[in-house]
């Protein structure tokens, strides 16, 4: 539809399909034109999840692969535009490895996580961002008795 319409647009998008099957989440992805997707669970290092993809709508022999991930208790996946990777100040871009170290610092859930993203971000630019930001996470709490969910609730 897309590909057809006279005035020549794209847009970006990814689509996510989650399925609980216990006591985690079974997640599927499509990711098209956004920054790959970014999945926390300590203790591991942040993680990317698959490749960049074409925007959609802006070719017509484009492919998008579904990505498939668990998302346990207390894991995070984060999704975000490329206005936070790509932010811009006279040192530079942000880019993906700030945005890996501010990940690294852990945070207990989502709105936190985008909190600290975001102020990151925002410093880089001394206050005036240059594109859109624009970012989703997504927390599955530690379980009930576990240490990790005895840290986050006391």
């Amino acid at each position: 539809m897309l590909l057809n319409h006279p005035t020549e647009r794209f847009c970006t998008a990814i689509v996510i399909r989650m399925r609980h099957v216990r006591e985690h989440w079974q997640v599927t992805m499509a990711n098209g034109g956004h920054p790959p997707a970014v999945l926390l669970q300590h203790p591991e290092p942040p993680r990317t999840l698959g490749e960049p993809t074409c925007l959609v709508g802006a070719f017509d022999d484009a492919g998008y692969d579904d990505v498939g991930f668990d998302l346990v208790p207390g894991a995070t996946v984060l999704l975000y535009t490329d206005g936070v990777t790509e932010a811009r100040s006279s040192d530079g871009f942000y880019d993906d490895d700030r945005l890996s170290t501010v990940l690294r610092r852990g945070t207990k859930d989502a709105a936190s996580l985008v909190a600290g993203v975001l102020e990151d971000v925002l410093r880089f630019q001394e206050g005036q961002p240059k594109d859109d930001i624009a970012m989703i996470a997504l927390h599955v709490p530690p379980l009930a008795g576990t240490s990790e969910h005895r840290a986050n609730t006391t």
